[in-house]
């Protein structure tokens, strides 16, 4: 098939002073969504953040359409009227510009749930929700890829530990994969991504070899070929696998692994560890980053432990702010005596030896009571009500901020940051690190396939009101990011008509910029893929596969263009 591509301008921005909080809490009251449980944000190619937020006592989900640098809204509100009870764990946009929200059906809080997915186009005028009838459990993680032939594909993992693939063009026939090694019962996968470089998915979750007593994470490469129809079957080519030993904690229990690709030849795994001594118990984060983790000469460049005052903490998501060089992870404290606590850790994935910087979330305005940490006496874990349930990298934003999107009981919440460590929002939790010593073993996986149905849910379609209230926000400038200086209105000797130039399919050149120009290319995920400086008339090859990209080009007086390209 010929490749060519569709270009969109999407925003030719002048920023004027641009302020970035170093932290901010938003609510967005929804009139039709009262009491929401779940809420979850996706930014999207076109230029805007949008929020999602769900109640299951209305069952209606509210949509939000937020400016990405004010993140206040822009009066493009909606709200979808429902019979299920749908509660939201992520989201995602396709290659498409579709929204893929994931989660499950409630079913009267009687567990197991049954999982759940939305798909809505990108104008918002076909909508597309499915639950699972025999399927058990919840979707917790998701992504979208390609098959060997080219067909666009979902892929999903449950918290019962599977992996599940569905063609998009047969929305109803998903497909069942099961990690099957030696002992079944305790291997199971927690993350899934598309690797865009090697086009790949990448899975990880937990092993268990036969001859140890404890879990240890692994890493999968895998193909799909998942036809739509039925009579066909679906297959699972792995290319490689292995599992990392964790030989300084043997004696603990493990939670969950994930992972996040930092380039096309590096991966950072996470793992939870909880280590139960004789007069302690305390949490593990554990991190390690994997040189050509992709193919048989994987080595372990760098892994160390941070130790955390309380247990039992659960990750609940994870991303790479490339703008800053920062691993962003999202857990929560589930032995707080009083209830949850979340948090928000950060650190350099190319230094882990630097440390991890790790804050409460909403730590400075919940007060107490506290859970009394068991590491040290002069460290509190504070009790809060907050519930967030995904990341995203607004990539809009100049500062390179994150966003977490959840609910705090009364509403949902959502809240940007770049810099925990310097938050007055939240509360600092002390950890310490100490280095690891893993080794990566070969650790082969078969999989067995099996088809499962999901049923259709009628959607109602209507208009909302959304209303934007401040919890905590610090009006502190990200100045350190532009080496001191503010960012500021073009001057008016600078040319309006900046534009980048998609030529023969293969290249760009930029005009109507000053000086030197600084170019980006993202996937719509937000990971920098390509990047490198030009200037006005100067072809620069693109070097992407079919897919979905955002191209940013930017000079030293402000001009910025970014346009969205779609590879067929």
């Amino acid at each position: 098939m010929k490749k060519f591509y569709i270009i969109n301008a999407l925003v030719l921005w002048g920023i004027a002073q641009m302020i970035c909080a170093q932290n901010m809490y938003r609510n967005y009251q929804s009139t039709a969504v009262t009491r929401p449980e779940s809420a979850v944000s996706v930014v999207h190619s076109n230029g805007y953040v949008y929020y999602f937020q769900a109640d299951t006592i209305t069952k209606r989900l509210s949509i939000t359409e937020i400016d990405p640098l004010s993140m206040l809204t822009t009066g493009n509100n909606w709200y979808m009227q429902y019979n299920i009870e749908f509660v939201l764990n992520g989201g995602f946009e396709d290659f498409n510009g579709n929204f893929v929200l994931f989660g499950y059906d409630k079913y009267n809080s009687v567990y197991p749930w049954y999982p759940t997915i939305m798909v809505v186009d990108p104008n918002f005028l076909n909508f597309d929700l499915y639950k699972s009838t025999t399927l058990k459990g919840s979707f917790i993680a998701g992504c979208v890829g390609y098959d060997i032939n080219g067909n666009e594909l979902y892929t999903f993992i449950s918290d019962m530990g599977k992996l599940y693939a569905v063609n998009k063009t047969s929305l109803s026939l998903f497909r069942e994969l099961t990690a099957n090694p030696i002992f079944p019962f305790f291997d199971s996968y927690t993350d899934i991504s598309w690797d865009s470089y090697h086009n790949r998915f990448v899975a990880v979750g937990s092993a268990m070899p036969n001859n140890h007593d404890h879990l240890h994470p692994f890493v999968e490469i895998l193909e799909l070929d998942v036809p739509p129809s039925m009579q066909n079957n679906a297959v699972a080519y792995n290319d490689y696998s292995y599992i990392l030993e964790n030989i300084a904690y043997r004696k603990v229990t493990e939670h969950k692994a994930m992972h996040v690709q930092l380039n096309p030849d590096e991966l950072l795994l996470y793992r939870d560890l909880q280590e139960e001594t004789n007069d302690s118990v305390h949490d593990i984060v554990w991190l390690t980053r994997i040189y050509n983790f992709w193919n048989t000469a994987a080595t372990i460049s760098e892994s160390y432990y941070y130790l955390l005052p309380d247990a039992k903490l659960t990750a609940k998501d994870m991303i790479y702010d490339f703008t800053n060089n920062k691993i962003n992870i999202l857990g929560v404290f589930n032995n707080c005596m009083y209830g949850l606590t979340q948090l928000l850790a950060q650190a350099d994935p190319f230094s882990l030896v630097s440390g991890l910087n790790v804050g409460q979330l909403g730590g400075a305005f919940v007060g107490n009571p506290s859970c009394q940490s068991t590491q040290s006496p002069s460290v509190n874990v504070y009790y809060n009500d907050l519930y967030m349930r995904n990341l995203a990298f607004n990539y809009y934003n100049p500062c390179g901020s994150i966003l977490i999107a959840g609910s705090n009981g009364k509403g949902s919440v959502l809240t940007e940051t770049y810099d925990v460590s310097a938050s007055s929002c939240d509360m600092p939790l002390a950890v310490r690190e100490i280095a690891g010593n893993p080794y990566i073993k070969p650790y082969g996986i078969s999989i067995t396939i099996d088809t499962s149905s999901f049923v259709p849910i009628q959607i109602y379609f209507n208009s909302d009101i959304v209303k934007v209230n401040k919890i905590c926000d610090e009006s502190a400038a990200c100045s350190h990011q532009y080496g001191g200086k503010l960012l500021q209105q073009p001057k008016t000797q600078g040319r309006a008509d900046a534009d980048i130039v998609i030529e023969h399919n293969l290249q760009f050149f930029c005009n109507g910029y000053n000086g030197s120009i600084q170019y980006f290319l993202y996937d719509i995920a937000g990971k920098l893929l390509q990047e490198g400086s030009t200037q006005n008339g100067r072809r620069n090859k693109i070097s992407v596969s079919k897919g979905v990209y955002l191209l940013k080009a930017t000079d030293t007086v402000g001009h910025q263009v970014v346009k969205k390209i779609v590879l067929i």
